[in-house]
């Protein structure tokens, strides 16, 4: 026989020898293994003793995955999620309106690339933050400052969502100050490139707005300069396209993803002036793509957790077996409860005389969670024990249904949600005004000061005053309660551009404004009721020719923040202030992990 070299270097012939060779010699171990074989000269290795610490790790982590393990059946069980990471976003763009505080410094490449993007959306919008005027003449004042935006745009925003923005002066810049300005449409992009340098990235998100200087940051200094050389556009972003969510198949087939479709659809039916809207479509063997439903666009964690939740199989007798065994196990100590409400509301009201008696259950984790599902399908009954928890200072379930109450949308609900607001805890009181809030309630009046500057809300409550302010998303300050001003007052905030002063017993406010380019304004009185005087220092700066009465400061509403803590901090309002707080907003109430992005 005749043997070629070319065959015995084959590559593959070789991988395939040393393949059998590898399975061979793994059999004759696993096989020795078995028999208790030991190879000569070597000892057995002992096997390491668990400390009693570690041991108890072991079964901490043994329960807490038991507990989150997806219902079986369900589609959370077949299916992982995907696209549900945050999705960066970069840019540069142009701040102006400042008193004098920018620079002019920029990297001609960049310079001749903002210059573009401006006149763009001037050209394409009529960009009111662009004024109408020449763009190329931003650049040569110090009332604009070039800055770096960044931006996170969240898992499942849609076209036209809104997130907040970052922005921060370009480095080795004279730029010392960012606040009162307001940054012009800039373009964001997944990577934005070194200063001045073009990008094929492609545009995912737009930003504009005014500037917020955090009051509270700790302050830095340029020798004795006070600067504030980075801030936020709250609600600035502007995401321009949807963003995609998937159920990713762990066993792929077509006749699965089809089913999951149909059974989703079922579940989340077209809205009445859209018959055609699918929430899923299965678009391939291995993926079922997901629109959200318009009455969850601001509850998207609460959509997945039904949609993971939900039975693949459809005929009634299986969905009522699961429903019963559901309130068998709700109670248990290894129960993923948060799981089984949302299995619950999936299966619709159908399932209310099933789980309507754990509502009054000794089992506290069994009665919240049955009643949350109860709320969730409209049941009045339901929201009434949530009101129980609500009430109870005791209870580890309070915020929790609170929470769930304020998207209820019920006579029920609206009547506990108020008497919340008289409750000594701080946050609950702002969860209960968020809920009413959403519902247009009539315990809560809005009005809009300036024209993009902040919302202002006044709540009814018959507890302590409280002032709240907003750093995440609308800008928005909130008056719990009657709020007056107290005289004897004095205040000047440190730019000199607001002064204001009350003698004991005045019936009104002294206040001296001082534009940006030094001028004053001369003495201006004002209300002490503490709604008028926020709206007067906040609407656009107006003065009425004949009267001479001013109608507005121009504060911009990182200013009126700082004078209202330190107004409550010395008695003048006789109030508590309270400011949001970042890490609470930022995390969500049910936690769904889907595995990274790939954009």
């Amino acid at each position: 026989m005749k043997i070629h070299a070319i065959e015995i270097f084959n590559p593959r012939l070789i991988q395939r020898v040393v393949f059998c060779i590898t399975a061979g010699l793994c059999g004759l171990l696993l096989g020795c293994e078995g028999s208790n074989f030991k190879w000569p000269g070597f000892a057995a290795k002992p096997e390491a003793k668990m400390t009693s610490d570690e041991k108890k790790k072991q079964d901490q982590q043994t329960v807490a995955i038991r507990k989150t393990a997806p219902l079986p059946g369900t589609i959370g069980a077949a299916c992982y999620l995907d696209g549900m990471q945050k999705r960066f976003v970069q840019g540069y763009g142009l701040v102006a309106g400042l008193p004098g505080t920018g620079s002019g410094e920029c990297p001609e490449s960049l310079r001749k690339q903002l210059v573009a993007t401006i006149a763009r959306y001037q050209k394409l919008y009529g960009d009111s933050s662009a004024q109408q005027l020449p763009p190329g003449g931003f650049f040569n004042t110090h009332d604009t400052a070039v800055v770096k935006v960044i931006g996170t745009i969240p898992a499942g925003s849609l076209k036209g969502d809104h997130f907040d923005l970052a922005v921060q002066a370009l480095p080795n810049t004279g730029t010392t100050s960012l606040e009162g300005g307001r940054l012009y449409t800039c373009d964001l992009r997944i990577y934005a490139g070194p200063v001045g340098q073009t990008t094929a990235s492609h545009i995912l998100a737009q930003g504009s707005g005014p500037i917020f200087i955090n009051p509270f940051e700790k302050q830095k200094y340029r020798g004795s300069q006070l600067l504030h050389r980075g801030g936020y556009v709250l609600n600035g972003g502007t995401n321009i396209e949807d963003r995609r969510i998937f159920l990713m198949l762990a066993s792929p087939s077509y006749p699965a993803a089809r089913a999951i479709e149909q059974k989703i659809n079922s579940v989340f039916g077209p809205p009445a002036d859209n018959p055609l809207w699918q929430t899923a479509k299965a678009s391939g063997y291995d993926r079922i793509e997901l629109r959200i439903p318009r009455q969850y666009h601001n509850r998207l964690f609460h959509f997945l957790g039904l949609v993971r939740n939900i039975y693949i199989r459809s005929d009634p007798s299986y969905i009522e077996t699961q429903a019963n065994d559901l309130t068998k196990q709700i109670g248990g100590p290894l129960a993923n409860a948060p799981d089984i409400a949302y299995a619950w509301e999936a299966m619709g009201r159908s399932v209310l005389p099933m789980i309507q008696p754990l509502y009054t259950s000794p089992n506290k984790q069994a009665s919240f969670y049955s009643a949350k599902a109860g709320a969730g399908l409209g049941d009045t009954l339901a929201m009434e024990q949530l009101g129980f928890f609500a009430a109870d200072p005791k209870s580890k379930f309070r915020q929790k249904a609170v929470q769930t109450l304020g998207f209820c949308r019920d006579s029920e609900a609206r009547k506990i949600l108020r008497k919340i607001l008289d409750d000594r805890d701080i946050d609950l009181r702002i969860l209960a005004y968020e809920g009413l809030a959403r519902m247009d309630d009539v315990y809560v009046e809005r009005i809009y000061v300036g024209e993009d500057n902040f919302a202002l809300d006044t709540v009814q409550s018959n507890a302590w005053p409280m002032v709240y302010a907003t750093r995440e998303q609308q800008s928005k300050i909130v008056l719990f309660g009657k709020n007056n001003l107290e005289p004897p007052i004095f205040y000047c905030h440190p730019d000199n551009s607001i002064t204001m002063s009350a003698d004991s017993g005045a019936k009104q406010i002294a206040l001296l404004r001082q534009t940006p380019s030094g001028k004053s304004s001369g003495k201006i009185t004002a209300s002490l009721d503490l709604q008028a005087l926020i709206t007067l220092m906040g609407n656009d700066s107006a003065v009425d020719k004949k009267t001479g009465k001013v109608y507005g400061l121009g504060l911009p509403y990182s200013h009126i923040v700082a004078i209202l803590n330190q107004l409550c901090k010395n008695g003048s309002i006789p109030a508590k202030f309270k400011m949001q707080d970042l890490q609470a907003v930022s995390e969500p109430p049910d936690d769904i992990i889907g595995r990274p992005e790939k954009d």
